[in-house]
């Protein structure tokens, strides 16, 4: 896979990963069945980004405690709080469920102790996230730009009759 492809695959990745945790964040907004099947496709989706930057944790991991920039040393760890609060608000979501695990069957006892802890885990993820993409504006920025903004102003760009007439190439 070129370098290109995999920045477009990231980039599109992670944009349905932002929208699908913001709209799994208003559940008032979506309903309690889209919030708790948009979680799980959520979840599916997280691995996926895991494995595409699998290269990054292996090597960033044991690096951790020895001289490593300071910069990835934040990013690894805003993104290993993330991750256990996704995993967190994964799990005491399926423990409160009342949409997708009935549908499958499984009917879970209601506990305030997994409501809050749902609630603030969520929260936490949403926290990090924010940090995260902080941390990573720049990259996001940039490869918004060439990926997507890019071509949509190449297509309204005026180009010479001559150029015009050989399909846009000179």
């Amino acid at each position: 896979m070129s370098t290109i492809n995999t920045t477009k695959t990231n980039l599109f990745l992670d944009i349905a990963l932002f929208l699908a945790f913001v709209l799994a964040m208003v559940p008032h907004a979506t309903g309690i069945p889209v919030h708790e099947w948009l979680s799980l496709a959520f979840a599916a989706t997280i691995v996926v980004h895991l494995l595409l930057h699998w290269e990054w944790i292996v090597g960033v991991t044991p690096k951790f405690f020895a001289r490593l920039f300071h910069e990835s040393r934040l990013n690894f760890v805003i993104d290993v709080v993330f991750f256990l609060a996704l995993i967190m608000a994964m799990v005491s979501g399926f423990l409160i469920s009342k949409a997708a695990l009935p549908a499958i069957g499984i009917q879970p006892a209601f506990s305030i102790v997994w409501r809050q802890a749902h609630r603030i885990s969520a929260e936490v993820a949403l926290i990090t996230l924010g940090i995260h993409c902080g941390m990573h504006i720049k990259w996001i920025a940039q490869n918004a730009k060439r990926t997507l903004i890019g071509p949509v102003v190449r297509l309204f760009r005026k180009q010479p009759v001559a150029e015009r007439a050989a399909g846009g190439k000179k």
